[in-house]
């Protein structure tokens, strides 16, 4: 049986920070660039609130804006660069045009904070577009910063995973536990590639999106599903008793990056990260998109498997 997202999105709010716009927006039907899957059910989600812009700026009234407008690619605006490859449920597009997503909620609450409307955009990379196609990028992963000299990734407010999705719980399951388990897996994928090199002698079946592929899971069709991990949790809140049993490799945490020699921007941004993080901004947004998945950490991964068995492979195809 299915759950209702927006039942769940509502009780989770209304436990916390109801009038925090999170983002503002009514998530209606979604196009998805650089990912085989489809969200059109997500239709029918979302909260009722005052005027969106109002919200956002009763909030930023009172705070000051600490960021020296020259450190700004467009003066009294924080424009916000988005990775087409960090897709669904990070960042999708509505039809009419607007963003949703963990990286778009994320961000309004951080710009609130800094004290500054926010203006998104696309960008290819962090160290191509910042300081000049935008001031931050978001869904940057943290381990960036040890290779650049020109970027800071500050936060950590998710993570970048294999999932393995199935009936049960976290630490109940093991990866030999997949051996003869018909798993289901997107063809051509990041994940595919990284269930085949963890060599655990499941049987894999291939679907078209990962739409059916958590269907077939939730009917009991199949006993698996190998996929990202914050996709499969968003998709597994769908269905009784499926849930992420555990990753295939080590989770990689996802931050906020900035241009290292913008320092009153950087130390804005950190302060802003800081606060989403530690007032409950970040659970009830992560908790609208994701349920309650928690902090991937490297004790996510599934028993018997080493860090490297199922590492990410640099040849692989694009995600799913």
């Amino acid at each position: 049986m299915k759950r209702n997202h927006k039942s769940m999105a509502g009780a989770a709010l209304t436990a916390g920070l109801t009038a925090l716009a999170l983002a503002g927006c009514t998530v209606g039907p979604v196009t998805l660039p650089d990912v085989n899957i489809d969200l059109g059910f997500l239709k029918g989600i979302g909260i009722v609130t005052t005027s969106v812009a109002d919200a956002e700026a009763a909030i930023r009234d009172v705070h000051e804006c600490g960021v020296d407008p020259a450190e700004l690619v467009e003066q009294g605006t924080l424009t916000v660069g988005l990775l087409p490859s960090n897709s669904a449920p990070f960042n999708a597009t509505k039809q009419d045009g607007s963003r949703a997503g963990i990286d778009v909620e994320v961000a309004y609450a951080m710009a609130d904070h800094v004290g500054l409307p926010v203006k998104f955009v696309t960008v290819s990379s962090a160290s191509t577009s910042l300081g000049v196609d935008c001031d931050v990028v978001m869904g940057v992963p943290t381990s960036d910063a040890a290779s650049s000299t020109d970027a800071v990734v500050l936060g950590d407010y998710a993570e970048s995973a294999i999932g393995v999705f199935g009936r049960g719980k976290q630490g109940q399951f093991s990866a030999s536990d997949l051996a003869g388990k018909t798993v289901g897996v997107q063809p051509g994928s990041v994940s595919e590639r990284a269930l085949s090199n963890a060599n655990t002698g499941c049987v894999e079946q291939s679907f078209t999106n990962i739409n059916e592929a958590m269907s077939a899971l939730g009917s009991g069709a199949i006993d698996a599903v190998v996929c990202d991990a914050y996709a499969g949790c968003y998709l597994a809140v769908d269905y009784d008793g499926v849930a992420l049993l555990g990753t295939l490799d080590s989770p990689v945490a996802l931050g906020v990056a900035v241009s290292s020699s913008k320092t009153t921007l950087a130390n804005s941004v950190q302060s802003a990260i800081d606060a989403v993080q530690s007032n409950g901004q970040l659970d009830i947004i992560k908790s609208r998109w994701v349920g309650q998945v928690g902090t991937l950490t490297s004790t996510s991964m599934l028993p018997g498997l080493e860090a490297s068995a199922a590492a990410q492979d640099p040849e692989a195809a694009p995600t799913e």
